[in-house]
């Protein structure tokens, strides 16, 4: 059963209908679904450790070091995942579902819009270095209120990667 911490995962409801998938605007029609608001934390995941018994991922260190509580967890299999998500009562979001919560229904490039803003995402660009803490960017908030779906980690689908009609 969750803890209280992993029970405050804020979810945001992606509303069924179609929307432009791909660098070639497929449209793609998909039913409802929720996703968390922000990445998991290693906070979150530390949490989940304590309470299953499960194996700690290899980063961060024993001992979560306080400034590191509110980052996106790393270093996780997505075997890992599959574990959390099922004892936390959720599933991971297929490949088209990740991109509609990212992008809207328009096709837009990034989750903001068609231009690139530093400001709004953990990359290269954005001249910082590891993650941050899974809030430091409101202007890289999507249509539907989900954050850092633009750099900061890398994040787990439920599908394989294979290419799908319009993929480039």
């Amino acid at each position: 059963m969750p803890s209280s911490l992993l029970k405050t995962i804020e979810r945001e409801l992606i509303p069924a209908g179609i929307f432009r998938m791909g660098l070639n605007l497929v449209d793609v029609d998909l039913a409802a679904f929720t996703l968390a608001r922000f990445p998991v934390t290693n906070a979150q995941y530390t949490q989940f450790v304590k309470d299953t018994g499960h194996r700690d991922p290899k980063w961060p260190p024993k001992g979560l070091p306080a400034a590191l509580e509110n980052h996106p967890v790393t270093n996780v299999s997505w075997e890992d995942v599959q574990v959390f998500i099922d004892w936390f009562g959720a599933r991971l979001p297929t490949e088209a579902e990740w991109e509609k919560a990212a992008r809207g229904t328009d096709g837009r490039i990034y989750p903001w819009g068609d231009e690139f803003v530093a400001d709004n995402c953990n990359t290269s660009e954005s001249k910082t270095e590891g993650t941050r803490v899974v809030d430091a960017h409101p202007g890289g908030v999507s249509p539907y209120g989900v954050m850092d779906m633009a750099g900061n980690v890398w994040e787990w689908t439920s599908d394989p990667h294979y290419p799908f009609p319009g993929y480039v």
